[in-house]
């Protein structure tokens, strides 16, 4: 039996409160598949302004984010992590956790069955927000915890 590598790409993000968002999308990450993901988390959050942690993603930095953020300042302030410090991003605990989660499952055998994976593993983690809690308990994302979002 051969294994197919295949690859499925996710944004997600998470707050201290628990709550977990992300979608799952083919090809690379756009500037309107981010616009559009960060419309959803803002959405789900109505009653408070989120604050979104950002690595340093080109795609973070373009022109037509900032004036986005800007225009939504009251909705959302995009944090920026200073380069090179994937262990300052909480979100980037949720992506180690579902590897290796999914790295110890059956291997996927197209990349059908892969999302399916993902996308369930995802939904398990967004019914268990105390879960996701303790993710900023590590001392390295502690400074999220008291992040108004």
């Amino acid at each position: 039996t051969s294994v197919v590598s295949c690859r499925v790409s996710m944004i997600s993000a998470v707050n201290n409160q628990g709550r977990l968002c992300f979608h799952a999308y083919s090809g690379g990450l756009t500037i309107l598949k981010l616009l559009r993901f960060a419309k959803a988390v803002i959405h789900d959050s109505p009653s408070k302004k989120v604050v979104l942690i950002v690595d340093n993603l080109r795609i973070h930095h373009a022109k037509i984010v900032r004036a986005w953020a800007a225009r939504h300042r009251d909705e959302i302030k995009i944090f920026y992590l200073p380069a090179y410090s994937p262990e300052l991003n909480p979100d980037e605990l949720v992506n180690s956790d579902l590897k290796i989660a999914i790295g110890q499952r059956e291997p996927a055998q197209d990349r059908d069955e892969l999302q399916t994976q993902m996308q369930e593993y995802m939904v398990a983690n967004q019914r268990n927000p105390e879960k996701m809690q303790r993710l900023f308990h590590k001392e390295s994302v502690k400074y999220a915890s008291h992040m108004e979002n």
